[in-house]
């Protein structure tokens, strides 16, 4: 079924259990094959022809504009409540070169 793939003849040695396993470079095969890489060069004239499309321009509608204002006043009351819940939890200082009790 395989009879006609190209397989290195490193990779084909028979080998029985008890004798290693021949480790391949990758390297070394891509030098060996050129199969693997492009030989042949592009021209000018072979490179397709590209139309640019013309550009969507999209706007901010009143929903959009209202749902903005509607995260800022959130995120606004949030930072708020989180500022006055925090200004009450005590900061223990312990005695290290940037914080000195005093």
């Amino acid at each position: 079924m395989l009879e006609h793939l190209s397989i290195p003849s490193s990779i084909t040695q028979s080998h029985t259990p008890s004798t290693a396993i021949m480790i391949i470079d990758p390297v070394e095969m891509l030098k060996k094959t050129s199969a693997l890489l492009p030989t042949a060069t592009a021209t000018a004239s072979s490179l397709p022809t590209i139309v640019p499309d013309y550009p969507e321009d999209q706007f901010a509608e009143e929903d959009g504009k209202r749902t903005l204002w509607v995260v800022f006043i959130v995120m606004l009351i949030s930072s708020a409540v989180f500022t006055g819940l925090s200004w009450r939890v005590p900061v223990v200082c312990t005695p290290t070169p940037w914080c000195f009790p005093s």
